[in-house]
């Protein structure tokens, strides 16, 4: 256990059961529209052209899409090829994960895996790790880049590859990589204790300019960048939040961090700082590193999330939620008599997270918990029923998070797609997993409404039903 390849290989193996059970889990969420479309768009196209058309493109950069429909050219268009070039992304972030521990002096071997096991336990990377996502590959290329910073391996070739890498997965890996930035500076500064120069930043240069020769090439391409105007899909997302909204945001962001479990990992981190204010506790370097990677992370996505409209992700304060983590179980480890006991209360508190379900008419971030796993089977039970009953989709109206076709979803060779009008067709095909309007609850729940439940599919709190006109 003691040996770094037995611990990579251990990392495999979580990796690898992770790929089997998620292997036939369709596109999913943001990642139809910012992987499945791009990926589909450059396979049936023949990598004709980077740029997609105005209705699929959403201003991110599309490599990654690009990169699965690659793995597609040469495996087959299958959704376990989607997961299995997902895989290798996996496996190397755990191994950055188990690296970094080493660069900042945790060497405890039982307390590696454990740091390993509550982040893995985590619903929201658990449930990222199962998608067809960008989300673990610029979380793997942050840690990596991270880790040379702090085995002082930055004036390398490679250094400056993988930064490149990492501004052109997504624009929040472009945010990320500004936080890695910030962090480089104060690091040098408070920690290492070095004079800074701007020489030190120059290694970033080639990163910056290509997400900027990126954005240059878009905008001369689509005439626009980052929001499309083209679309009303994402217009939201264009719009600065009022005061009101900037204040629900603040709450939202706040209760993004504590949802799904992690509640008890703030609470005690919270506690620890109380002690530190109270000059009871002191931070070694091991732990400042560690606070110093979160509190970049939240000085880059902080101001930005929260002046907008757009809603507010979980996957979006997932470097903070990792970083929050490895401090309270590295504190708790090696500060306290009662460790064990501490950390299984806080591991059985995060690990509840799997089970949180909020009621109908409290929108929950589906992709970021493993509850949305069950909405798969029941999606495809439906599906069955439409087609043994000769239902025909375009009598069936249903919610946006599912008007797309399963030819995007599932790389079947289905283009039908639901075409009917909310409230005003034969049939409504409705799941909480759609986060609906609380006036289409009311709707449809009403017993003396005009709709009954044609066929209903529940597991695990998860529900998706049929209703039809009565």
């Amino acid at each position: 256990m003691s040996n770094k390849k037995t611990r990579i290989l251990i990392y495999l193996l979580f990796s690898l059961v992770i790929f089997f059970i998620d292997k036939q889990f369709p596109f999913f969420w943001d990642n139809v529209v910012q992987i499945s479309f791009p990926a589909n768009w450059y396979y049936d196209n023949n990598f004709s052209s980077i740029f997609l058309p105005d209705g699929m493109t959403t201003g991110h950069p599309t490599f990654v899409g690009m990169y699965i429909a690659l793995f597609w050219k040469l495996l087959g268009k299958k959704l376990w090829v989607s997961h299995l070039a997902v895989l290798p992304f996996t496996w190397g972030l755990f191994i950055q994960l188990d690296n970094f521990t080493d660069n900042i002096g945790i060497k405890n071997i039982k307390e590696k895996l454990l740091i390993i096991i509550f982040i893995i336990l985590d619903t929201t990377m658990l449930a990222q790790m199962s998608l067809i996502t960008f989300e673990i590959i610029q979380i793997f290329f942050f840690f990596l880049i991270l880790n040379k910073i702090l085995s002082n391996r930055t004036k390398t070739i490679s250094f400056i590859f993988y930064f490149t890498i990492l501004m052109l997965i997504s624009l929040r890996s472009v945010i990320m990589g500004g936080g890695l930035i910030v962090f480089h500076i104060i690091y040098l500064i408070f920690i290492k204790k070095q004079k800074f120069s701007i020489k030190n930043l120059l290694i970033y240069l080639p990163g910056i300019i290509s997400f900027a020769v990126f954005l240059l090439l878009f905008e001369l391409n689509k005439g626009w960048i980052i929001h499309n105007p083209n679309t009303n899909a994402w217009s939201k997302s264009t719009y600065f939040a009022s005061v009101k909204g900037i204040l629900k945001n603040i709450v939202i962001f706040v209760w993004r961090l504590l949802d799904f479990g992690r509640i008890g990992i703030y609470l005690f981190s919270l506690y620890i700082f109380i002690g530190y204010l109270r000059r009871k506790i002191k931070f070694n370097q091991s732990e400042k590193i560690i606070l110093l990677i979160a509190f970049t992370q939240f000085l880059v996505f902080f101001p930005i999330l929260i002046i907008f409209q757009n809603p507010i992700g979980h996957r979006y304060l997932m470097l903070i939620n990792i970083s929050i983590t490895i401090f309270v179980v590295d504190h708790i480890y090696n500060n306290y008599k009662r460790n064990k006991i501490l950390l299984s209360i806080l591991l059985l508190i995060l690990v509840s997270g799997h089970f949180w379900l909020y009621p109908l008419k409290i929108s929950q971030g589906w992709d970021s918990t493993t509850l949305h796993w069950n909405y798969f089977q029941l999606d495809d039970e439906i599906q069955k029923y439409i087609q043994k009953n000769h239902i025909d989709k375009s009598e069936i109206a249903t919610f946006p998070i599912n008007n797309t076709l399963r030819y995007y979803t599932h790389l079947a060779d289905d283009k039908t797609e639901y075409k009917g009008e909310l409230f005003r067709s034969k049939y409504i095909l409705f799941s909480n997993i759609f986060n609906p309007s609380d006036s289409s609850v009311d709707s449809l729940f009403n017993k003396n409404g005009n709709w009954k439940p044609m066929v209903k599919k529940e597991k695990n709190g998860i529900i998706v039903i049929l209703f039809e006109q009565k």
